[in-house]
């Protein structure tokens, strides 16, 4: 019986109170797909109550200049625990068929480590114990929260994840969007502040535009959203 069996008779059992004690796996990190996915053996792992940013995804840093933060995060965890052993208690198993986990690295809890150190958001829809521990990160400015950025939810949401989990990118790495709306208006939406960002397309035959600052923007004519 190879692994994946084990661990499905394993949950059906817990599920039906036939057994009490969390289901666990022990091994070597195989490889990390992104901050928030890791693989031990042939069991592809979702660390539990936690989303980072999709490989291909940038940000906005404290300056306001973009980078790789899905590739910053990624090689956080990968430089924590590629080719070591890792612990995880298995909590479930998630619509793609994947393991779902709080992983340790000796006594650190992963999951926990990722949102603290700003690197992942707690993901609040199907778990709320991280989130004093965001709360934390975003006072402090930690990994992500030293900038702008959109939450990688809301980043799949609009479409924007290709084959393999990369993402379209500017390839000048300018996100702020520059949107005319019905009435004329020009207004630019910066990523993880406008909660209208994800949902905002760009049409450049339009005269819409790509912005690299918010000084660019302003100097453009386009202002803030209201509200």
């Amino acid at each position: 019986m190879n692994i994946r069996a084990v661990l499905s008779t394993i949950m059906m059992l817990i599920a039906s109170g036939a057994v009490a004690e969390t289901a666990v796996i022990n091994g070597v990190v195989k490889k990390v797909q992104d901050a928030d996915s890791i693989t031990i053996a042939n069991t592809s792992i979702r660390l539990q109550g936690i989303d980072a940013p999709e490989l291909g995804q940038d940000c906005l840093d404290r300056s306001g200049q973009a980078y790789p933060c899905g590739q910053y995060a990624a090689g956080v965890l990968r430089e924590m625990i590629l080719a070591k052993s890792v612990r995880c208690e298995v909590t479930g198993i998630d619509s793609y068929h994947r393991t779902l986990a709080i992983c340790f690295r000796g006594g650190v809890n992963l999951n926990q480590y990722l949102v603290a150190q700003g690197w992942a958001v707690a993901f609040e829809k199907y778990d709320v114990q991280f989130v004093s521990a965001q709360r934390m990160a975003r006072l402090n400015k930690k990994g992500l929260w030293q900038g702008e950025f959109v939450r990688p939810d809301s980043f799949r949401a609009a479409g924007r994840v290709v084959s393999d989990s990369v993402p379209e990118k500017r390839t000048d790495g300018c996100l702020i969007k520059g949107n005319i709306n019905r009435k004329g208006d020009r207004i630019y939406h910066i990523p993880g502040s406008s909660r209208n960002y994800a949902d905002t397309r760009i049409n450049e035959k339009r005269g819409e535009k790509w912005f690299c600052t918010e000084q660019e923007a302003i100097s453009a004519g386009w202002r803030a959203p209201r509200g």
